[in-house]
């Protein structure tokens, strides 16, 4: 990447031909793609918004990542790659992180803080965290949570046999 920028949370393609990642070079967080060895730099996103945590599909298509476009709520947006449109794919009071697509692309799982009960963190719009892991179509249809709440379950990954996710969680 560009020497002296900001870069971050870096995902591979499925293909391998792509890693998307995190760059402030531009002054905001935006999404970026480029070729493994280092050609190819490409913008994805050009938002003032924060835009970050990219997961690719798994037929490379589309993108999933953490946008604060929503007022400065923190939720998961759909991004086509070739065209560069970004839709929203959750809302709400919460913050949704950590976005991962099951293998087949049915399903996309997160991390979230809403439903929270704890406060608001002093000064800020963001809840402390208590997060749990919900499920969602990447068409925004059948949200649910699939943790049980309380044992701050985050950061999904979708085992190989997408029926299974494995996550850090804390009882």
């Amino acid at each position: 990447t560009q020497p002296g920028s900001i870069n971050y949370n870096p995902a591979w393609s499925p293909k391998g031909d792509w890693i998307a990642f995190t760059s402030e070079r531009s002054s905001s967080a935006d999404i970026y793609r480029i070729h493994p060895d280092g050609t190819g730099v490409e913008r994805l996103t050009d938002s003032p918004a924060f835009d970050d945590q990219a997961a690719f599909s798994p037929d490379g298509n589309r993108i999933a990542f953490v946008s604060t476009r929503a007022a400065g709520r923190a939720n998961i947006w759909i991004l086509d790659v070739q065209t560069h449109k970004a839709t929203p794919l959750t809302t709400g009071d919460g913050g949704d992180f950590r976005p991962a697509w099951s293998p087949d692309g049915e399903w996309i799982a997160f991390s979230s803080d809403r439903g929270s009960d704890l406060p608001t963190a002093k000064g800020r719009w963001e809840r402390l965290h208590l997060v749990d892991i919900y499920i969602v179509h990447p068409d925004g249809s059948g949200l649910r949570r699939v943790t049980e709440h309380g044992n701050f379950c985050g950061t999904p990954k979708w085992l190989p046999d997408g029926k299974t996710l494995v996550a850090d969680c804390m009882s």
